[in-house]
C-alpha cells in the first residue's frame, strides 16, 4: 500500500511570474530610493552606491542626498588619540551602538 501526502503548501510560482515580480520590484527607482534613504550609516550607502550604475545615479541624486542628510545628521565617527604611553596619534572609531543606547533613553 502506498501512502499518499497531501500538503497544503501552494506550488511555486512559474519562473517567469517570478523574474517578472523581481523585476517589477527592483525596477522601480522610488522602491530603491526609499530603501536607500533607510540605510542608517553613510557608509552603508556607499556600499550600495558602488552595486551598480542604476544605484550609484539614485544615491548621488542631490535631492536625494538632501533628504538622506535630514534624515540622518553626521554623528561622530571616532576621534584622534594620543597619550604619554602611545606617544603615536592613531584615530579610534566609536561603534554605532555606542550612540544609540543613550539616545533612545533620552540620556543626552
Amino acid at each position: 500500500m502506498e501512502a499518499t501526502t497531501t500538503s497544503a503548501e501552494p506550488a511555486p510560482p512559474p519562473q517567469a511570474a517570478s523574474a517578472a515580480v523581481v523585476s517589477a520590484v527592483f525596477g522601480s527607482g522610488d522602491l530603491l530610493r526609499e530603501i536607500l534613504l533607510r540605510l542608517d550609516i553613510p557608509t552603508h550607502l556607499v556600499r550600495a552606491a558602488a552595486v551598480s550604475k542604476r544605484w550609484l545615479r539614485h544615491a548621488s541624486d542631490p535631492a536625494f542626498q538632501r533628504r538622506f542628510r535630514a534624515r540622518h545628521p553626521p554623528r561622530l565617527l571616532g576621534f584622534y588619540v594620543s597619550t604619554s604611553t602611545y606617544p603615536r596619534v592613531r584615530f579610534l572609531t566609536v561603534p554605532h551602538e555606542f550612540f544609540i543606547k543613550p539616545i533612545r533613553k533620552g540620556y543626552f
